[in-house]
């Protein structure tokens, strides 16, 4: 009977891990700010056009043969997030929808949770701070020939995003969370070591390329039910932890073309392999019991997962007037004929 359990617990886990994974690969950042730099923030996405400091290695690389000799930068941004969430309807539980909270941290009445009919209250995130830094070093060996090196993370002001597991609602009692079902715990780190040339075939004409032998780690938690035909009842929720990371390349192609002192012209394809991360899940079965006691802990291997991260391509033109010459002074000089 443990062994069939066992068995029944572990399936779960394995569909909820998958089930996971789908909107990791679209939302694997977070919230992504316009990029990563003091000056490059500030131009909201327009830096392509323009590489003009070290931030260039990462956001195109051709950029960097427009810098001067040796230079070395380090900038970051600063983020602390909390997002909310408003479900529709009411909490289950009915005398056509029985729901068992025996053993759970949740009162009854009249054998149904207190909460039931009650409706989903607004939740909100735990407040989140993340740091996305850029340390990066160029080098330009002279006019055709350049060189770059650092390491960069991805532009976001929060990869973390952890609800609580219960909520008071206005009358009172407690329920568990609207969110328990979905990616409630979240905790995601991308590194992007970064290595870089830059050449110019023509004085008008630049090319970049960086490849990128990047890493990622993923926490998640989420919420499953091991009773199929009462899936709102908290006596048999089950909260799977997955904690894995791996290894995978990256990589971008880039382009300057300086028109004229007026125009010039850039663009940038970046693209992340997939990536084969693995690691150990936990699982948590009667995750609401009272007392904890009463709960049960597993554990499994998670030898490979696929993980893809989103790609992008950016192009961008820039016009700048040529800033005005400074007036010059003259000199007035006077004779004296005697």
């Amino acid at each position: 009977m443990r062994n069939g359990i066992g068995q029944r617990m572990r399936f779960i886990g394995v569909v909820a891990l998958a089930g996971v994974a789908l909107p990791a690969a679209g939302f694997a950042y977070g919230i992504e700010v316009p990029e990563n730099g003091t000056t490059a923030h500030g131009r909201g996405g327009a830096f392509v056009a323009r590489a003009s400091d070290v931030t260039a290695a990462h956001l195109n690389m051709a950029g960097v043969l427009g810098l001067q000799g040796f230079q070395l930068g380090f900038s970051a941004n600063i983020g602390a997030s909390s997002n909310c969430f408003q479900r529709s309807g009411v909490y289950d539980g009915s005398a056509d929808v029985p729901l068992s909270v025996a053993g759970t941290r949740f009162s009854e009445s009249g054998g149904l949770p207190s909460y039931a009919g009650q409706a989903y209250p607004e939740v909100c995130s735990n407040r989140a701070l993340a740091l996305a830094a850029n340390v990066m070093a160029t080098y330009r060996v002279n006019r055709w020939l350049a060189f770059a090196a650092g390491i960069t993370t991805p532009s976001t002001p929060g990869s973390g995003q952890n609800f609580n597991d219960m909520v008071r609602l206005p009358n009172g009692v407690y329920a568990p969370t609207p969110v328990r079902n979905m990616l409630f715990q979240k905790n995601l780190l991308v590194l992007y070591p970064t290595l870089g040339v830059a050449v110019a075939p023509h004085p008008r004409v630049r090319f970049g390329f960086t490849l990128q032998p990047s890493f990622a780690r993923y926490q998640f938690g989420v919420m499953a039910n091991a009773v199929a035909t009462s899936p709102q009842s908290p006596e048999t929720d089950l909260l799977i932890s997955l904690n894995a990371s791996g290894f995978f390349l990256a990589g971008a192609l880039s382009t300057q073309v300086l028109i004229n002192r007026y125009f010039s012209f850039g663009a940038q394809v970046h693209y992340n392999m997939p990536i084969a991360a693995s690691g150990t899940a936990s699982t948590t079965s009667t995750y609401y019991a009272n007392p904890v006691s009463n709960q049960a802990r597993g554990t499994f291997s998670i030898d490979e997962m696929k993980v893809a991260l989103p790609w992008n391509a950016r192009a961008g033109f820039r016009f700048a007037l040529p800033a005005p010459a400074a007036p010059r002074r003259t000199t007035a000089r006077a004779s004296t004929t005697r």
